[in-house]
């Protein structure tokens, strides 16, 4: 048999139909309305075809039983009420806000599935942020004997009951009782399956006046967890047995999973009950409900949001899961970026998102229109029954305009196929139709004029556009309305008198006859003053008059520039006043770097020099007017970038005004530029304005991303350059094979970079970049047998020799890696794997020893050992901590009696003695030679960790965690050791000592010194 599922009628475009050729249909239906299927089944002789009729609409039943669900309760005797009581008022007032909207939505007629799916999102959320203060809402009820016609989950239920008997309907009400029990006391308990904090309770009892009384006493008893026994509670007040009321009773506070009243009769043939009982939370901020164990996550509802051609929507932060026990709930989501592309047509199209707790992904289709709401307010004004030949005149052909007009606008507005022109054309039709017609002069009640500069009426749409420093006052004074019209101005509720002016509020006309209104609204529009471009144009005259003959070729190329751009500008006719003030300022900047032309001198005959570092590169200009595309949107500038010459060289010059759009639209303070570039580019020059980053308090940082590299800049180090125009980036890609042969490891990267920052061309010095946050991420894709902590940056020295630079960290999922840019130069990223083939005992230790050894910050001992368990001396622990950290300074010189000059050990002694690492003993020696312990290893540590300016963990602990053994250190050396200890770089015996005399290996002493480094990256 085959199957084949057809659309007979109904909107094939809000449909979405998975496999068509099966016996079942399987549909999701985007709209409500009438759908009509037709299957066909052949048996490949003969076909038999049904119709299958379909109605879609919106389904409420969850929102419904929510509502219902804290409602009132009537019955003949009155209205129950839920206890308000039960709940703190912030939660129950935000509970009751969203109930009453979710109501006033299901009482409407056109609701949507958006719309139902929205609000039944908001009230489930409101009712999980429920705070109890009355526990037993949250509790099990039990007994020690229940009458069968009772029931134990009335006295619980959440409703203040109406009378102290039966109201004789159990569909409305039930109580709790224990009537033709044999005993004389009864006990009723509440259990919890996490314990609450209760110092009080209430108790509304049942009493029909007959055989069911208040009781003659009664007491609490909780459990306690530490005994196993149920415990009399203590403090209890006075304790009352009224009838037709809540009795409050107050005790001392207790923590329980289990609360007991016990009830004793009145007399043997009188019985007890409740008809509600509330155990009161000692919290002010009332009991969490426990989490729920649902299970893992088995399906993801599809979400859906509307916006319009090139506006990015508000996407929904949590979406609808159904666990594996069928109940629903919500669940953060972070959607995939939408590509800003499908935002530019009418379309429709699904966008995925990763769901917290579960590998499925959602699912969110985004409909994109054109923005209809002009024309539907059109649409609205013409065929209000206000319009009709009582209060216009018009010919019957600009009757049957309007009619025709109106007719086609509607088309258009319900047609989801209508294009932007399409809508314009339509509104542009109706409102000329509507124009037409003149009012009649007894109900004109239209503005007829406006006398304010830069300012219109639109009387389709009823709006009055103003300039955004239009006041109240201009505004009352520059209306013109008919002799017998008043008007007033009311805020946007149109009740409220205005005293000042804002968009959105309305202008109210009414007639002379008192009975005729028409109403405006108030849209005030930022108003662009004339840009000043007469200093430009003279500071272009100025610069035309030079003579380019007695300039150099670099200089005069840079002013070349800033002259194209300016006159850009002037022809453009959209730049801004703060774009032609900037093109001034770099005009005069230029003229000020002219340099003269010096006087030509022979040139002596070159001798052999030694090699020199390969220098940074020297930016190639390009016509500016051959800058890329730009695209700007969410604090992300994305720049299309192609190569304009055969040197494959690129720059791109941010605008100031794009700067500004971005910075107003980022997120979290951070602004991202990212150039897409052509294969052929090997070096890109970003030009950022300077002014416009460095004074945005916002901001926090900018990433500049090229593909090859990532360089992040924190706003900070911006704020540290003063009065320059552009803050330059020079990325190159260069040839590894290419370098000189001392560039050693880079010669092995599979990607090298030349990388540049410089302030107006000028490259900022390394001691000016130290130190101040910059960093770079690099591309590296793991080798086989390298391990993320083997993943290392190179750089080259001044005399042209690489060496790693310090910490840095690989990042598995981005395959990047990323470290302190602390110069300008050449970088690369490679694995190196130094292996040892005595680590077997030491796995503890192994990831340290290996990232410090990729480092070259330690060497093996020979034949491929390391000896981890051998004893480090002072020399040794302090020559691979300042290898670590790249510490060295070759120009100190040691200052120890036992210490030589050109030793080994000299320079990382003498380096930290200069840093104030190491002090030396009292007779002024150092002890190269002897054992370092743990007390000195820890304090050299700590100083270190100030030096760097790491921070150690400063948060306050039970004595119980500090070392027992220090009370013989000095208070420096006590606290070293437990700063050291916070910060978790070093850890003590199971016994609760630290040992501060006790020796250390060298995978001990490698260990603490990688976790200072990991710490130096967090």
């Amino acid at each position: 048999m085959t199957y084949a599922w057809n659309l007979v009628s109904g909107d094939a475009g809000a449909v979405q139909a998975e496999a068509l050729d099966q016996a079942t249909l399987n549909v999701t239906f985007g709209a409500v309305g009438e759908y009509v299927y037709e299957l066909s089944v052949s048996d490949g002789e003969e076909v038999t075809k049904v119709k299958v009729p379909i109605t879609v609409y919106v389904a409420t039943v969850e929102l419904s039983n929510v509502i219902a669900k804290f409602a009132d309760r009537v019955s003949p005797q009155g209205k129950l009420v839920r206890n308000a009581d039960d709940f703190t008022p912030e939660s129950w007032q935000t509970l009751q806000a969203a109930l009453t909207e979710a109501k006033e939505l299901l009482a409407r007629d056109d609701y949507s599935l958006d719309d139902v799916q929205s609000m039944t999102n908001r009230v489930r959320v409101a009712e999980e942020s429920l705070r109890y203060r009355n526990a037993a809402l949250l509790a099990t009820p039990s007994a020690s004997y229940t009458s069968a016609w009772e029931s134990l989950n009335s006295m619980n239920d959440g409703y203040i009951p109406l009378v102290p008997g039966s109201i004789g309907n159990p569909e409305i009400e039930t109580q709790y009782g224990n009537w033709g029990s044999p005993n004389q006391s009864h006990w009723v308990e509440y259990t919890w399956k996490t314990p609450v904090t209760l110092s009080g309770s209430s108790i509304y009892f049942y009493d029909d006046g007959g055989g069911v009384q208040v009781p003659a006493d009664y007491d609490f008893e909780y459990w306690d967890q530490e005994t196993g026994e149920y415990v009399a509670v203590s403090g209890l007040s006075e304790k009352k047995m009224e009838k037709g009321k809540f009795n409050q009773v107050t005790f001392n506070e207790v923590t329980t999973d289990k609360l007991r009243l016990t009830m004793k009769n009145q007399s043997s043939s009188v019985y007890t009950g409740l008809k509600e009982w509330r155990a009161i939370s000692a919290k002010p901020e009332g009991e969490e409900p426990p989490q729920t164990d649902h299970g893992p996550i088995t399906a993801i509802e599809p979400a859906s949001v509307n916006t319009t051609i090139n506006v990015m929507p508000e996407l929904p932060s949590q979406v609808t899961v159904t666990f594996e026990d069928k109940t629903k709930g919500l669940a953060n989501v972070v959607w995939d970026e939408i590509p800003e592309n499908k935002l530019s047509i009418a379309t429709d199209f699904v966008v995925l998102g990763s769901v917290e707790g579960t590998d499925l992904r959602a699912s969110l289709r985004i409909y994109v229109k054109y923005d209809k709401s002009r024309l539907k307010a059109a649409i609205d004004a013409a065929s209000d029954p206000s319009v009709n030949e009582e209060n216009y005149v018009g010919t019957p052909e600009q009757w049957q305009t309007l009619q025709t007009a109106l007719q086609l606008a509607s088309e258009v507005y319900n047609n989801d196929a209508s294009t932007e022109g399409d809508i314009d054309s339509a509104y542009k039709a109706l409102l000329e139709a509507f124009e037409a017609l003149e009012p009649v002069e007894e109900h004109n009640v239209t503005i007829i004029g406006i006398n304010i500069p830069g300012g219109s009426v639109d009387q389709l749409a009823k709006e009055i556009v103003i300039p955004e420093t239009t006041t109240l006052e201009e505004l009352k004074t520059g209306l013109n309305v008919p002799a017998s019209v008043t008007f007033a101005v009311y805020e946007s509720d149109g009740l409220t008198s205005a005293i000042d002016l804002k968009t959105g509020y309305k202008v109210t006309l009414t007639g002379s006859d008192q009975i005729t209104t028409k109403t405006y609204t108030v849209l005030k529009v930022t108003e662009n003053p004339p840009v000043n471009t007469a200093a430009l144009q003279a500071k272009l005259n100025e610069v035309r008059a030079l003579n380019q003959e007695r300039y150099t070729a670099a200089s005069w190329q840079n002013l070349t520039e800033k002259i194209s751009t300016a006159e850009q500008l002037l022809t453009s006719g959209s730049a801004s006043q703060a774009d032609i003030d900037a093109a001034v300022i770099a005009l005069d900047s230029a003229i000020a770097g002219l340099k003269l032309l010096p006087t030509p001198t022979p040139t002596p005959s070159p001798s052999p020099s030694a090699p020199t570092p390969v220098p940074a590169p020297a930016p190639t200009p390009i016509d500016p007017k051959e800058l890329a595309p730009v695209t700007v949107s969410q604090g992300r500038i994305e720049v299309k970038a192609a190569a304009t010459g055969k040197d494959g060289k690129v720059k791109v010059q941010l605008r100031d005004s794009d700067m500004q759009a971005a910075l107003e639209d980022m997120k979290d303070g951070k602004l991202t530029i990212v150039i897409q570039k052509d294969s052929e580019i090997q070096q890109v020059e970003a030009l950022l304005p300077w002014k416009t980053l460095s004074t945005t308090k916002s901001l926090t940082s900018v990433k500049i991303e090229t593909g090859s590299t990532v360089l992040t800049i924190p706003h900070q180090f911006l704020t540290t350059i003063r009065d320059i125009t552009n803050l330059g980036v020079v990325i190159e890609a260069v040839e590894p094979s290419q370098l000189p042969k001392q560039a050693g490891k880079l010669l092995e990267a599979d990607l090298v970079s030349n990388i540049t920052v410089n302030v107006d061309g000028k490259s900022i010095s390394s001691k000016e970049l130290h130190g101040k946050g910059l960093r770079l991420a690099m591309p590296y894709q793991l080798k086989e047998g390298i391990k993320g902590h083997q993943v290392v940056a190179f750089t080259l020295n001044d005399a042209g020799v690489a060496h790693a630079i310090v910490g840095g960290r690989y990042d598995e999922s981005t395959k990047m890696f990323e470290f302190n840019m602390e110069q300008n130069g050449m970088f690369g990223v490679l694995g190196v794997n130094t292996a040892f083939k005595d680590l077997n005992n030491v796995n503890w230790a192994l990831e340290g020893i290996e990232a410090l050894a990729a480092r070259g910050a330690i060497e093996g001992t020979g034949a491929g050992e390391f000896n981890p368990t051998s004893q480090v001396t002072r020399a040794e622990f302090l020559k691979t901590l300042m290898n670590s950290f790249d510490l060295l300074d070759e120009s100190a010189k040691p200052s120890f009696s036992d210490v030589k000059e050109g030793t080994w050990y000299s320079t990382p002694i003498a380096s930290a003695h200069k840093l104030g690492i190491v002090k030396g003993k009292a007779n002024g020696t150092f002890g190269p030679n002897e054992p370092i312990t743990r007390e000195e290893m820890a304090v050299m540590i700590y100083r270190l960790a100030g030096n760097l300016n790491v921070t150690l963990s400063t948060e306050e602990e039970d004595d119980s965690a500090k070392f027992v053994d220090l009370e013989n250190l000095s208070s420096e050396s006590s606290s070293a050791v437990e700063a050291v200890r916070k910060g978790g770089l070093i850890t003590g015996m199971p016994d609760g000592r630290f040992i501060p005399n006790g020796q250390t290996t060298r995978a001990q002493a490698v260990t603490v010194i990688y976790r200072l480094l990991t710490n130096l990256e967090k």
